[in-house]
């Protein structure tokens, strides 16, 4: 009867252990995915140019931001990135972060900044 009680009480305190690894577990696991929806909520949205002019206005035209970018206003990582392997160079290879274009087109001409 001792050894049946000895065993019960080692099954109780292994489940009881198994417990609270759970419980570490899911604390990591929703500490993840806390970091991971505050993440999301600070993340750019990338599009191509020509959902870019549909986005920050009729105004804002491919040629204009062609212009700009070559006259160095955007930089790349906030305003734009490429998407290119690489293997390819051009333009279709551009994806832009619509707040950041409208941010700089609503800046005053004379308050805008040059990268």
């Amino acid at each position: 009867m001792e050894t049946l009680l000895a065993q019960v009480l080692e099954l109780l305190q292994q489940r009881q252990q198994q417990q609270q690894q759970d419980s570490a577990q899911t604390d990591r696991v929703l500490s993840v995915l806390e970091e991971l929806v505050a993440d999301s909520s600070q993340r750019k949205t990338w599009v191509k140019p020509e959902t870019l002019t549909q986005r920050v206005g009729d105004a804002i035209t491919a040629s204009r931001l062609k212009t700009d970018l070559r006259a160095g206003y955007f930089k790349q990582g906030v305003h734009y990135i490429i998407t290119s392997n690489g293997a390819h160079k051009g333009w279709s290879h551009h994806a832009w972060n619509p707040e950041a274009i409208r941010k700089f087109y609503e800046t005053p001409p004379e308050k805008r900044r040059i990268y």
